[in-house]
């Protein structure tokens, strides 16, 4: 399902879906079009079929394309998810390569991988957000019409709001390496959590 960087410009791409998200669901400004209802269309979509309906769809298919992606299914599957979203949890949007930087950064601030954030406690005590039984059946999941509800799903136990860059490019390239990613980043947060949550889990 996963798909080639070639004659791509990933960033570019990003930066596309984050502009359009942004105007989604901000409150218009003077004398600017209102995106509300298209943004209630989004959330109402209950697969991939119904989001191919959506004008605000197609606006983000036709920026997108423009930079050289145009993987309808995964555009459509990207634009309803990140209609639930309500706030980024990662604005820097990047993962420190440094050892050192990226410990700093997990210690200061909220993870940056939706990943990561799955296996984080709502609060301090708790299990991990997504437990681990249900956090296999994500990662287990190949097909793209099956991983959209479910995404869906484990957006709202995020409490709407989750690393949005991250999200993107997991959907983008949902893969069997973007799914061995997904459970390295898991565990590595799970592990890191160790000794602080009881054995009782959310979202079971």
């Amino acid at each position: 399902m996963g798909e080639s960087l070639k004659d791509q410009n990933p960033a570019k791409v990003v930066d596309e879906v984050l502009d359009w998200w942004r105007q989604l669901v901000a409150p218009p400004e003077t004398g600017q079009p209102s995106r509300r209802g298209e943004l209630a269309e989004l959330r109402r979509a209950k697969n991939l079929e119904e989001v191919l309906f959506v004008p605000a769809y197609h606006r983000l298919f036709y920026r997108v394309s423009a930079q050289g992606w145009a993987h309808g299914p995964s555009v459509a599957a990207i634009a309803g998810l990140l209609a639930h979203v309500k706030g980024d949890t990662a604005m820097a949007g990047q993962i420190p390569s440094d050892a050192t930087a990226q410990e700093e950064q997990r210690q200061s601030k909220a993870p940056d991988t939706v990943a990561a954030l799955l296996a984080a406690p709502v609060k301090p005590g708790l299990g991990p957000r997504v437990s681990e039984s249900r956090f296999q059946r994500l990662v287990a999941i190949r097909e793209l019409p099956v991983l959209y509800p479910n995404l869906l799903r484990i957006i709202h136990l995020a409490g709407d709001r989750v690393p949005v860059r991250d999200l993107i490019q997991s959907v983008r390239y949902w893969n069997d390496r973007q799914r061995r990613d997904w459970t390295f980043r898991y565990y590595t947060a799970l592990l890191g959590n160790e000794g602080k949550a009881p054995a009782q889990t959310q979202g079971a």
